[in-house]
């Protein structure tokens, strides 16, 4: 990549996350039916599109003329990056973000050969289009507005960068807590003649309100509360699996498909 400022850098970072932000919500959305605002920020874009492009235009510009070799390794660096993205995401969160496991030719779910020579293709057609525009714009603005106008929408990436992990934190949080409370409820209940261990969480609590008409107490009563505590969190945690409908996770597996069964009502 010929020499750029570390302002012009970064609107193609930025312009690279816009364009597959757009790419993956119109793909996804198609196959769902509906509008998936793809990514975890609140903003337009996806940032490891942006550090995709980036490194296909710079490792591979010796080959920005080729077309066949220029596809095949373009698969190779943006897959290398989507499976090292996953499994960082999954050691930090215990979740899986996205599953490919129901694709042929997948490795572990992480990365598979559709969405690979999908990849490919755009950082082929990205490196012979799209990069000669995105050079001839950021090398047209000039200093210092390319800078301010850097250095505006770095702090505006790095606020929603920060409720968005608050978020991540917070939800990882929170199956933790319905994975303890699920435990709770069946260690409380067990010697009940209405409860099964076998119920599934959304069975439970349906069960514990018919009691609650028969009896109270306040054990009884307390966790009621955390249940009506527990469905007022799930309005701001829901939109993860909205967004991720292929989320998975070894560990908050009932969980999520619980959290699941409630998007569908």
């Amino acid at each position: 990549m010929r020499y750029l400022s570390f302002s012009q850098i970064f609107l193609l970072f930025l312009s690279y996350s816009l364009i597959g932000w757009f790419s993956e919500v119109v793909y996804c959305s198609s196959i769902q039916k509906r509008f998936i605002n793809r990514g975890f920020l609140k903003g337009p874009i996806c940032p490891v599109y942006g550090f995709g492009g980036l490194l296909v235009m710079s490792i591979l510009e010796p080959l920005s003329s080729t077309w066949i070799p220029l596809f095949f390794l373009s698969m190779l660096v943006t897959s290398a990056l989507e499976y090292v993205t996953s499994w960082i995401l999954e050691k930090l969160f215990d979740t899986k973000w996205w599953d490919y496991s129901h694709y042929k030719f997948n490795i572990k779910g992480r990365v598979c050969l559709l969405n690979s020579t999908l990849f490919g293709l755009m950082g082929m057609l990205a490196s012979h289009f799209v990069q000669p525009l995105l050079i001839k714009l950021v090398t047209w603005i000039q200093e210092p507005l390319i800078t301010y106008i850097a250095i505006g929408l770095a702090l505006i990436l790095s606020v929603d960068f920060i409720f968005t992990v608050r978020k991540l934190v917070n939800f990882s949080t929170y199956l933790a807590k319905l994975e303890e409370f699920s435990e709770t409820l069946k260690t409380y209940f067990v010697k009940e003649a209405w409860f099964n261990s076998s119920l599934s969480f959304d069975e439970i609590l349906k069960s514990l309100k018919e009691q609650t008409k028969q009896k109270s107490d306040e054990v009884t009563a307390n966790i009621m509360k955390r249940i009506e505590s527990f469905k007022n969190a799930q309005k701001k945690t829901i939109s993860f699996i909205n967004n991720f409908p292929t989320m998975t996770s070894k560990r908050y597996k009932s969980q999520l498909e619980q959290l699941r069964k409630l998007l569908k009502h």
